[in-house]
């Protein structure tokens, strides 16, 4: 069997089973890593972000293969931070960053 040439999402799916940015992500536009901000996070976790909020679904440790919705706000306070996936949800260790939702998203 030959196997085509591949992109680093293809190979992202082949090690991960699955790729970074989600369906949701996909309905409210086309999301690359590169518009996600830095952190460990993208490692256990799919996201999309309005530059503002990041919202994700992430991996809850259990080593089910079972996520948690997360969401981060402001993401500018997290910045030189690491935003990581703390069993399922997003956090940094910056203050006055709020968890858990995203004001204006319901």
């Amino acid at each position: 069997m030959t196997l085509p040439s591949f992109n680093a999402e293809q190979s992202l799916y082949r090690s991960s089973r699955h790729y970074r940015a989600s369906a949701l992500a996909s309905a409210a536009g086309s999301v690359r890593p590169s518009d996600l901000p830095p952190g460990s996070y993208q490692q256990s976790c799919s996201c999309w972000s309005d530059g503002t909020c990041l919202q994700c679904f992430c991996e809850d440790g259990s080593g089910r293969g079972c996520f948690k919705y997360a969401a981060l706000w402001p993401i500018s306070s997290c910045q030189g931070f690491d935003i990581y996936n703390h069993y399922g949800y997003l956090e940094c260790d910056a203050p006055g960053v709020t968890y858990g939702y995203c004001l204006g998203t319901g």
